[in-house]
């Protein structure tokens, strides 16, 4: 643009200072709007015109009248030092009055940029700095430019004449509706601290600095000596430039221009091709490497609510109306705890000069709607500490609510960082991803070398990639190319393709060992008998008559082995105690006495058919052969069926003891002493139905995690029966502590929540019962927090 000369059409209207709505306010007999008009009509400006600077060229006058003028600028920057920022003004001054001033002035400024040469450098010179010293060059960056090297050399040949000293190197490029941090540099660079200088020597220190850059854009340099260090200092300033882009799609042109997208390739495509050229200059240590780091996946709102904003200060400056919000909310769920990841909506964050919308903010709930972060126009990487689902909202503002109402099933993307990353094998010709031969075309790259101008293939296996579990088919891993040191990484996405199919072992029940080969018939009876069996246990647990229940249990028990039985009675002790998650006496338990001591019965004979050396021996075996694998399973479904057994069992227990236990405990309990209920007039549990409590609660100890909710829930209670309720206490503070709030556990929440209440209501402990229901709105809040 500054190579020739170019002309500006330069538009002057006058503004009245009476606005249209001050006139409809206060003009009611319509004399307002006639003065107005007859002020517009006299209006005239006869004006002279001068520019400050001999490149600028306009005319000698201007007549200007109500409705504006034009004039024609001449702009002549052919003749201007390059790698400088010249500036200059249009000034407007009244015919009839010059000593009052310009009327307006009409800012000009010209940046004209160093260009670099076909070495892919440019010398700035030597510069000399002092104190508060602040030196700008331009430079024009060349077409294909992914990276520039500024490298700063300093000498000193005067050592006593000069101190070590601080710069600050300052570089940006700008880029239209693209936040100025994408190709900005701040480096701290210290002259004199090294070998320069030692010794009252003359060494050179050397110091070098890169950023990205964007080819066929002006790169401003800036650097300057800090104000509080002393001494002259002369340091030599080179910028190099060194560019490798794509050659065929990608975002980039073949000739070598910018690169504005990422590159995407499908895993379905077995090997992916991309060219590559070196557009600015020869380009060494070239070696290529694909590393995936994000896994991300996308998520569409389940609900979108606009409203209009009624605060004060949510109106619109100038026109007085309210502003609207669109509420967005999305359902995160996360596999793992303390999982990093990183929120994206490309249509309005990361920006804010430049949005469209006049806010964009989000926030994160857990299940138990606590607000976890939130991140207001900038996203950045965050941490959530728990697994499970969370909540995100995202509120964008506008204007207009028709506006809004295109946003309203507008995608989320999530980065999730993975626990390790992926790295893709590159190879540069296609023979050497599947065998180990490499062709005489390929041996020429491996040196690492591109000759300017000269294009080189690249092939990339993506059917043997190791996709993590998580991802699904469809999911984009997110990650970096790398093709040399010297150059700007590319962002890469890679498309999950298809999982491949495995052949599912087949689950069919094993037939009877004789020495009489099975016929197909059979086979097929057998199967359907097995599969109808099945069905039948199912309806155990779902069947909600109890004597249809106890029939089909008959039934089932009379045309079952030992295995089979356990199997129908660990249904029908299912059936009984199907909200597991309550406590064993609430009202959502539903378990009566007669329901609870029928539950011990059958829980009794589950254990019974389960309980075997034989169980303990298998699990722990290392199966080989067929029939140890499969010996192995039924001892897992087995155990399954023994733990769910004594879990239930201490249940109905549970609810027996806790019917015979006084609701009171001892007037002289404290927060650090047990009660031990000695009380005469207080009756105590059943000493059998305890003692019988107590063998089946150590039973299930053995079997089951002491830390699992289901036993504490069930095992409790026992020391309740006991009095003993400050040890009762204890799993159960100790399990709300490390539990997640997450939807899958809102039920045992509640039950624990519930319990540990009870438990401080037998202590007596008022402080700490006090301080539960303090943080209970904390903890629980009744809504989400306002963004």
């Amino acid at each position: 643009e500054s190579a020739h000369a170019r002309f500006f059409n330069v538009s002057v209207v006058p503004v009245f200072p009476t606005s249209e709505k001050a006139r409809l306010e206060h003009d009611s007999d319509g004399e307002n709007g006639r003065l107005e008009s007859q002020t517009q009509f006299d209006f005239e400006q006869r004006l002279l015109l001068v520019a400050t600077e001999s490149w600028v060229s306009v005319p000698d006058a201007l007549y200007v009248a109500s409705q504006g003028n034009k004039f024609a600028a001449r702009v002549d920057a052919t003749k201007l030092q390059a790698g400088r920022l010249h500036t200059a003004s249009i000034d407007a001054y009244d015919s009839t009055d010059v000593d009052r001033g310009p009327v307006f002035s009409i800012p000009v400024t010209v940046t004209k940029p160093l260009h670099v040469d076909a070495s892919a450098c440019v010398d700035l010179g030597t510069l000399q700095f002092r104190p508060t010293e602040i030196v700008r060059r331009f430079v024009a960056v060349p077409p294909g430019a992914t990276r520039a090297h500024i490298v700063l050399r300093a000498s000193n040949a005067a050592a006593l004449e000069s101190s070590p000293a601080l710069f600050y190197l300052h570089c940006m490029q700008l880029e239209p509706a693209t936040r100025f941090r994408k190709f900005f540099m701040r480096e701290r660079v210290s002259i004199g601290h090294k070998s320069y200088g030692a010794g009252g020597g003359s060494a050179e220190q050397k110091e070098t600095k890169t950023m990205d850059v964007i080819g066929g854009a002006t790169l401003e340099v800036c650097l300057a000596q800090f104000w509080n260090q002393l001494g002259a200092h002369d340091i030599d300033v080179r910028v190099e430039f060194n560019g490798i882009v794509p050659a065929n799609g990608g975002g980039a042109l073949a000739e070598g221009g910018p690169l504005r997208a990422g590159i995407t390739v499908h895993g379905s495509n077995a090997v992916a091709r991309l060219d590559f050229i070196a557009p600015v200059r020869p380009e060494y240590d070239v070696s290529p490497s694909i590393v995936l780091t994000k896994a991300r996946k996308t998520l569409r709102p389940h609900e979108a609510v606009i409203s209009p904003l009624g605060a004060e200060r949510d109106t619109h400056l100038a026109t007085g109306s309210a502003l609207y919000k669109l509420e967005l909310d999305y359902r995160l769920e996360t596999t793992r705890e303390e999982t990093q990841l990183c929120l994206h909506m490309p249509a309005v964050d990361t920006q804010i000069y430049e949005n469209w919308a006049d806010n964009f903010a989000l926030a994160i709930f857990d299940a138990n709607k606590r607000y976890l972060i939130s991140q207001i126009s900038y996203t950045s990487p965050l941490l959530i500490k728990q697994c499970g689902e969370s909540l995100v909202r995202v509120q964008i503002r506008h204007r207009s609510a028709k506006d809004l109402e295109a946003l309203k099933d507008i995608p989320l993307l999530v980065d999730v960082v993975l626990k390790s990353s992926i790295r893709l094998t590159t190879k540069f010709d296609m023979a050497s991803i599947f065998t180990s031969t490499v062709s005489s075309s390929a041996a020429v790259y491996r040196g690492g070398f591109i000759a300017k101008g000269s294009r080189i293939p690249l092939f990339i296996d993506t059917i043997g990639a190791a996709v993590p579990s998580e991802a699904a088919p469809g999911d984009v891993l997110v990650g970096k190319l790398t093709m040399s040191r010297h150059t700007a990484d590319f962002d890469f996405e890679y498309v999950v393709p298809a999982k491949s199919i495995k052949k599912p072992e087949e689950s069919t029940p094993a037939a009877p060992k004789t020495d009489k080969p099975e016929s197909k018939e059979e086979q097929d009876q057998r199967e359907m008998n097995e599969a109808l069996r099945r069905v039948r246990v199912d309806w155990v647990k779902k069947s909600r008559d109890d004597g249809v229940r106890t029939r089909l249990v008959t039934d089932l028990l009379a045309n079952s082995n030992d295995e089979q039985r356990a199997e129908v009675l660990a249904a029908q002790l299912s059936a009984l105690d199907a909200t597991s998650s309550a406590l064993p006496w609430s009202e959502a338990a539903c378990l009566t006495a007669a329901s609870a001591r029928r539950a011990v019965g059958i829980a009794d004979s589950v254990i019974e058919l389960t309980r075997t050396q034989a169980l303990t021996a298998r699990l722990y075996e290392k199966a080989q052969t067929d029939d140890e694998k499969t010996l192995k399973k039924q001892a897992e479904l087995a155990r399954t069926q023994l733990i769910a057994a004594l879990t239930t069992k201490c249940r109905a227990l549970a609810a027996l003891t806790h019917g015979s236990v006084s609701a009171t405990a001892s007037e002289t309990c404290a927060d650090y002493v047990e009660v031990d209920g000695s009380d005469n007039d207080e009756a105590d549990a059943s000493e059998q139905t305890v003692q019988e409590y107590e063998r089946a609660a150590a039973e299930l100890r053995q079997w089951a995690a002491a830390d699992d909710v289901s036993v504490v829930i069930a095992t409790a209670p026992l020391h309740m029966a006991r009095h003993q309720y400050a040890r009762a206490l204890q799993p159960v503070l100790a399990w709300l502590a490390k539990a997640p709030m997450k939807p899958a556990n809102a039920a045992e929440r509640r039950s624990m929540v519930e319990l540990r209440n009870q438990l401080l209501a037998k202590l007596q402990w008022t402080i700490w019962s006090a301080h539960f229901r303090a943080i209970a709105p904390i903890e629980s809040p009744a809504t989400y927090e306002r963004l």
